[in-house]
């Protein structure tokens, strides 16, 4: 043992690039330290650097690497590649520190160490357990951290979140339905990558992280919560989601969404400004489809949301669902485009007159930003050359502005019936405080990310060959992208937008896009990245290139219902 080996000040030989804190979302079930920070924190296992990162966000103030003498520490994490025994771990445990411990079980010397015989070893060390979690699919790619003694948080995810894409996910699916019926407890035994969380000493009540906070909204002032945590995402600028549960519940009573970095808490604070005044401009039907916000409370340096919870299920599991019937999987669609359509009829901000000043604010800026981020090929200077030239052609039209979703994907849609709720309004707010923006961009975003989806396309190039031929083959691509064509200019001629501008929306849409994702990637990894790689967006504006000349000739042959230009 080395206690003078402290990750908050040892150099590494070789660091290697930062670690990310997505391994590191164990944090926001922990119980204990109301601050969101330990005084002293062991950490064993895990990537190169991670240490140092817990100390930079604030969530301790000194980490250690390895297993110290005595009673040293409020905190220790045990990652499931260090292979600590439990008795060493709760050895450095101080009354009162907080442990998190991760089960692999699929190696056979730990196939037998199942939850309940963890929970008979924690008694014998005297802590006590106040949660234990399937890590869903593993511990390094974790997306899901699910309780297991709230009965009914299986079914609720695998209803609700869970998208079935292969055939082994509708099998597994069947198993868990007819083998244990949907019942956490009841898959306890089986789960191959599982976690616990443990207080030295007696607890009474203790709540994890976020939920032991003073000023919780009513609804999460409820004894006995467990969190039903939520990781996935791009990078660390993307937050972490907590659904708590009570041990009765069949849904979650909220949803907390809190920063993993603080540089991004602008964000949640933002999106909840946008939910009370999106609601306030839609009349009460359209008002029920956006979520409640229940106001922004403080853990540490981080900012936490709290909304109320979208019923039904996210449009990715019925669309992506494998073996779904087309027909269901195209009714998702219709009903997405239906309720952006009517979403934007009610909030029009303006209709702009396209001058000299609107073509450099929406084209010429973003080309210009674009430009500088990731340079230009050939094919893209002459796309924009040609954009450019379109634009002015346009000049004495105009450009309807909406207020934006900036995220409406499947994945943010929820369907109960015939019914939508629209959630995660992130991106609600702007330069201008208020997420202005041409109308069509939400649902050229949406019909683009549906077709992924419920097509389960899975590699960059299926993609990027799917992305060609939805806009510049659509009449050999499948029913499917006859009725994207549609929605979109069912879509158009309801907010009687010109056709003629869907070359410049197109660009500008992934432009965008692709301007938005290399921000998000600057900002979390603070290191110098290179600028194209991982952005898909970047991608499509290849594609797109590529096809420069039927951009700017399919909207004469594929004119908006009625044949009108202005629709």
């Amino acid at each position: 043992m080395h206690p003078e080996r402290d990750s908050a000040i040892i150099n590494h030989p070789n660091p290697g690039p930062r670690a990310s804190l997505s391994r590191s979302d164990w944090r926001f079930l922990l119980p204990g330290a109301p601050s969101g920070s330990f005084q002293h924190l062991i950490l064993l296992g895990g990537p190169a650097g991670l240490g140092e990162r817990l100390v930079e966000v604030g969530f301790a103030r000194r980490v250690s690497d390895e297993l110290q003498e005595g009673r040293c520490a409020d905190c220790v994490v045990v990652l499931h590649e260090a292979r600590v025994a439990l008795s060493e771990a709760a050895g450095c445990l101080i009354s009162g520190g907080v442990l998190y411990y991760e089960v692999d079980r699929r190696s056979a010397s730990r196939l037998a160490l199942t939850p309940k015989r963890v929970h008979r070893l924690l008694r014998a060390l005297a802590l006590t357990l106040t949660g234990a979690y399937w890590v869903v699919p593993n511990f390094t790619q974790c997306k899901r951290y699910l309780p297991l003694d709230v009965p009914a948080a299986l079914r609720w995810y695998l209803t609700t979140l869970f998208p079935a894409m292969t055939p082994l996910d509708r099998l597994f699916e069947i198993c868990i339905r007819t083998l244990i019926g949907f019942n956490s407890r009841r898959l306890a035994p089986f789960v191959p990558c599982y976690s616990v969380t443990a207080i030295a000493g007696p607890a009474q009540d203790v709540a994890p992280s976020v939920l032991g906070l003073p000023g919780l909204p009513g609804e999460l002032q409820r004894p006995g919560l467990r969190p039903f945590l939520l990781t996935s995402g791009y990078d660390d600028g993307s937050r972490v989601v907590m659904l708590p549960f009570t041990p009765e519940s069949v849904q979650p009573v909220a949803v907390l969404k809190i920063s993993r970095l603080d540089a991004f808490n602008i964000n949640t604070e933002r999106e909840q400004e946008t939910l009370h005044t999106v609601r306030a401009r839609l009349d009460a039907t359209m008002r029920q489809t956006i979520p409640r916000p229940l106001g922004v409370l403080r853990y540490g340096a981080l900012t936490v949301g709290v909304e109320s919870c979208a019923a039904g299920h996210s449009l990715v599991v019925s669309s992506g669902r494998w073996g779904a019937p087309a027909q269901r999987k195209l009714d998702d669609l219709r009903l997405g485009a239906r309720w952006l359509g009517e979403f934007h009829r009610q909030t029009q901000i303006k209709r702009l007159p396209w001058n000299e000043q609107a073509i450099r604010t929406w084209i010429e800026a973003p080309l210009a930003a674009f430009t500088h981020a990731f340079g230009t090929r050939a094919h893209e200077d002459r796309l924009f050359t040609m954009l450019r030239a379109h634009a002015r052609a346009l000049t004495g039209s105009s450009l309807l502005i909406v207020w934006q979703h900036n995220d409406f994907g499947p994945w943010n849609l929820y369907r109960a019936d015939q019914k939508l709720q629209v959630i995660d309004w992130e991106f609600g707010h702007d330069r201008d405080r208020h997420r202005f923006g041409p109308a069509l961009c939400d649902l050229l975003y949406f019909v683009t990310t549906w077709s992924v989806i419920a097509h389960r396309l899975r590699t960059r190039t299926a993609q990027l060959r799917a992305f060609r031929r939805l806009f510049f083959e659509p009449e050999g691509a499948g029913v499917s992208a006859k009725v994207i064509h549609h929605v979109m200019a069912e879509y158009m001629a309801s907010l009687a937008i010109d056709q003629h501008f869907f070359p410049l929306l197109l660009v500008y849409t992934w432009v965008e896009r692709a301007l938005d994702r290399f921000t998000r990637q600057r900002i979390s990894a603070k290191e110098v990245v290179e600028a194209r790689v991982g952005n898909r967006f970047v991608d499509y504006i290849g594609v797109i290139a590529e096809h420069s000349d039927r951009l700017f000739t399919m909207v004469a042959r594929e004119p908006c219902a009625g044949g009108k230009r202005s629709c």
